[in-house]
């Protein structure tokens, strides 16, 4: 850029506005968008070695079940409630820390983003006719797409649905032989029922919390990213107050 169009700029937008807008407030696409989204990169990255390294995956889950099946046979096997208490919820915790610990870091690197461009903002604001219309929704856009950066569900899901599966299989096995001479639809209430009972012996029903656990470990990870961005907060220039955004 030539030295008359920089002093053209600075004239219209403001000291330091071409710098921290990058485009100015000409277009709804800013340089707060564009920082965000390296933050995001990086913060996706991030989760995804922790969700690798920490998040339940086929070998733990068969380990726990030939285990609990194990101390079942032997008559000692943990109830539910102790299973969920002694093994399954912790096994949770170190994947929820080092999560919400990489969400905190990277949201920290945002609200330094934000300040910066908040303040060249609130600096153009004092220009006879600037638009906030931009910096506010690039502000709301880089919101969502923070937002959008929890743990990825689809290989706990997958893990789910094998599970599910298999237990089909095992309700399947031991409906034999009454199931071979009625018709399909009793035949598969007849599945339905020794499922329901599965889910409350050992070690399906404890299969069932350490899923579970894992379920709502992604949730509270979810939920610890939602709320450090709603207390996220800038001043919009020309607002008489500041401007929250809530991720939905």
């Amino acid at each position: 850029m030539s030295t008359t169009n920089r002093d053209e700029t600075s004239t219209r937008g403001g000291p330091g506005t071409e710098d921290a807008f990058g485009t100015g407030d000409r277009t709804e696409s800013s340089g707060l968008f564009e920082r965000t989204s390296l933050i995001e990169h990086r913060l996706k990255a991030r989760l995804d070695n922790i969700r690798r390294a920490h998040d339940l995956d086929w070998r733990t889950l068969l380990d726990s079940h030939r285990e609990i099946a194990a101390l079942h046979r032997m008559g000692v096997a943990p109830s539910p409630s102790e299973f969920w208490t002694s093994s399954a919820s912790p096994a949770t915790s170190e994947l929820v820390d080092k999560a919400c610990a990489a969400v905190d870091d990277e949201i920290v690197a945002f609200r330094r983003l934000v300040h910066q461009f908040s303040r060249a903002a609130d600096a153009a604001s004092r220009i006879a006719g600037y638009d906030p219309t931009p910096f506010d929704r690039a502000f709301t856009a880089s919101v969502e797409l923070l937002a959008g950066c929890a743990l990825d569900r689809g290989p706990l899901d997958r893990l789910g649905a094998r599970w599910q599966a298999r237990l089909h299989r095992s309700a399947h096995l031991a409906s034999l032989p009454q199931t071979l001479l009625i018709p399909v639809k009793l035949a598969d209430q007849v599945v339905a029922r020794i499922e329901m009972g599965l889910l409350d012996q050992a070690p399906w029903a404890q299969d069932d919390r350490l899923l579970t656990a894992f379920e709502l470990a992604h949730a509270d990870i979810r939920s610890h990213l939602r709320d450090r961005l709603r207390r996220t907060s800038v001043v919009v220039p020309r607002r008489s107050s500041s401007k929250l955004i809530a991720a939905n």
